[in-house]
């Protein structure tokens, strides 16, 4: 009796043996880490097109990702226009997005796009400069030359001769513009000792309005207003610099 009981105890410990040599088969596999961000592209407008004021301009937007995207983003001259959110439970690698912005402003403005993927990480679009003019202004008249008419040398007899002008270029200059190198603050002023107003992060984009007299200093379009950002920390564009002086807003008072 005793010699069965010892022959129970050792097919016992056999078996838990057995199971805890097989407690690692039915461990996970880990999937691989996630370190591609989104891309993003802005197909319309194209870069540099002439606007009517008052249209509804039509921003389609697409953006990609290697595993699953959360969000995309509209931005409009560094501020944020409009956010669209994948649905809860949804993966999608593409997604393809129409936004309406009213050119309600006249002057030069900026598009960018940004999409986010499920783990936080941002991608970002080229910025689009863009130009809002009331409508009917021409938007290419060649200095110093005539204006051009379409008129035939030899029209047909069936015909009156035409003094309609050529369809003007939709094509302007290439916009006065800084990219941030680094994360960079922007200031009401051109100086440290003006507050910070906001940032462009390192890659992002702003439309010149100005500078100071050495160029240190770089008033650009921020937040649908005007700030400045110091030229250490950007990189201008040869539009930049012919951009008029500006005058600088008062300085803040220092405390005694």
């Amino acid at each position: 009796m005793a010699t069965k009981r010892r022959w129970a105890a050792l097919v016992w410990v056999w078996v838990l043996m057995l199971l805890v040599g097989c407690g690692g088969k039915g461990r996970a596999v880990p999937t691989a880490p996630d370190d591609q961000p989104p891309t993003v592209q802005i197909l319309a407008p194209a870069n540099q097109s002439v606007l009517q004021a008052g249209q509804a301009v039509q921003v389609s937007v697409t953006a990609s990702d290697d595993q699953a995207l959360m969000r995309i983003e509209l931005y409009v001259d560094n501020s944020l226009i409009e956010s669209r959110v994948v649905p809860d439970g949804s993966v999608l690698t593409t997604i393809s997005e129409q936004f309406t912005w009213p050119a309600a402003i006249l002057g030069p403005h900026t598009f960018q796009a940004r999409a986010y993927d499920k783990s936080g990480q941002m991608g970002a679009s080229r910025i689009i400069g863009v130009e809002v003019q009331m409508p009917g202004m021409p938007t290419a008249t060649p200095t110093g030359s005539p204006q051009a008419t379409d008129a035939p040398t030899s029209p047909p007899a069936t015909a009156p001769p035409t003094t309609a002008p050529l369809p003007t270029s939709t094509a302007t200059a290439e916009p006065a513009m800084v990219v941030a190198r680094v994360n960079a603050n922007v200031r009401s002023g051109p100086g440290t000792n003006y507050p910070v107003v906001g940032a462009l992060m390192a890659g992002e984009g702003a439309m010149v309005t100005g500078r100071n007299t050495n160029a240190s200093w770089w008033q650009i379009t921020f937040q649908g207003g005007s700030a400045w950002i110091a030229n250490s920390v950007v990189t201008a564009n040869a539009a930049a610099q012919s951009v008029p002086v500006v005058s600088a807003p008062p300085p803040p008072p220092t405390s005694t």
